[in-house]
C-alpha cells in the first residue's frame, strides 16, 4: 500500500491506496475541533528494515506540544 500524509492542520489528511491502484482508497481526516499537527517517524520503536521502498512506520500526532517542547526543541518548524 502507498501512504500519503499531508500535515495541514485542520485541512490535513492521510490517504492509503493499494499498491495495485485498484479498489477503494482509505482517507483519514481530522474530526471536528482537531487538526493534524505532526507526522513522526517511529525511530527506535520501529524494528522494520528500511530501504529504498520502505521508509519505516510513522504516527500521526493530534497533540504535538510535548514533542515540540522536548525532543523537537532544536528543530525548525516548517508548518506554522
Amino acid at each position: 500500500a502507498f501512504v500519503e500524509a499531508y500535515v495541514g492542520g485542520r485541512f490535513g489528511y492521510v490517504q492509503v491506496t493499494k499498491a495495485s491502484g485498484q479498489g477503494p482508497t482509505l482517507l483519514i481526516l481530522p474530526g471536528p475541533g482537531t487538526s493534524f499537527e505532526a507526522w513522526r517517524p517511529l525511530q527506535g520503536e520501529d524494528r522494520s528494515q528500511m530501504g529504498f521502498g520502505f521508509e519505516g512506520h510513522h504516527e500521526l500526532l493530534l497533540h504535538s506540544k510535548a514533542w515540540a517542547d522536548n525532543e523537537w526543541k532544536q528543530a525548525q518548524q516548517w508548518v506554522p
